[in-house]
């Protein structure tokens, strides 16, 4: 994964307003959407905080590994992990998301992430004990969201490729360890006069949701999500995820804090 590139394709992006034929005066318009195995593509209003799962994270991936996020423009979010900076190895870690695509009823976004960490090396082999290496995970994040007009029923697609890398070696290069993708697919049902969103979700995903060394597992579920659009804990959400392979049942509970 070239970190640089990513940032410099973001950084054009960021900086053509009218790029794919946006317009940065379009009106805003509620986009309602409910993921259980995607995200939502479409950022938030300039100035506002959030608490939501992490670029290329997923679904399993604990609740407090959430981001702490805040949007810089109506299409730009930048955030960072906050239980990271518990951990005695960790360095930093960063993670964005840019809205590039917005229509009434169609969302694209592109998400980044990356951590860093030191690695023990006391276990090691002797030549690589006194090396300062670290343990890079990195990942890359295409969102979909898909509303169409006069319909209760939503879409949600995403795709992560997700890579952990070691770098510190006398050489200086970094050595990849794991490269994985990750898809799924959303469909969720509105309630007609209630503010109350049912979704079913299928793909591919890791179990734990963490690094690219985690197998990756077919599975199912469903979340029910209710918005509070006044409240502090703005869009409470309680579901299940199966896992026939392993035959693990996850049971999941999460909210959007505004």
């Amino acid at each position: 994964m070239n970190l640089h590139s990513l940032c410099l394709t973001l950084l054009i992006l960021i900086n053509s307003p009218n790029v794919f034929g946006q317009d940065n005066q379009e009106p805003k318009i509620e986009r309602r959407f409910t993921p259980h195995i995607s995200a939502e593509a479409e950022t938030r209003d300039r100035g506002k905080f959030a608490f939501q799962r992490a670029v290329g994270a997923n679904l399993n991936t604990n609740t407090l590994l959430s981001a702490f996020t805040y949007a810089l423009t109506d299409r730009l979010e930048i955030g960072t992990v906050l239980l990271n900076f518990t951990q005695e190895q960790h360095i930093f870690n960063f993670n964005l998301k840019y809205n590039f695509w917005r229509r009434p009823q169609f969302l694209w976004s592109l998400g980044f992430s990356f951590a860093d960490f030191k690695l023990d090396t006391s276990e090691l082999e002797p030549q690589y004990q006194n090396l300062d290496l670290r343990v890079g995970i990195g990942a890359i994040q295409i969102l979909f969201n898909y509303i169409p007009f006069n319909s209760k029923f939503k879409f949600g697609v995403n795709y992560n490729v997700i890579n952990t890398s070691i770098s510190g070696f006398e050489n200086e290069e970094s050595i990849e360890i794991a490269n994985k993708a990750e898809f799924g697919l959303d469909v969720s049902y509105a309630f007609e006069d209630r503010p109350v969103d049912l979704t079913i979700g299928a793909g591919w995903l890791r179990q734990i949701g963490f690094s690219a060394v985690e197998e990756v597992e077919f599975g199912f579920g469903s979340s029910v999500r209710l918005y509070l659009p006044e409240m502090f804990f703005s869009s409470p959400t309680t579901g299940f995820h199966y896992s026939p392979k392993s035959g693990s049942v996850e049971f999941l509970v999460s909210s959007s804090i505004f």
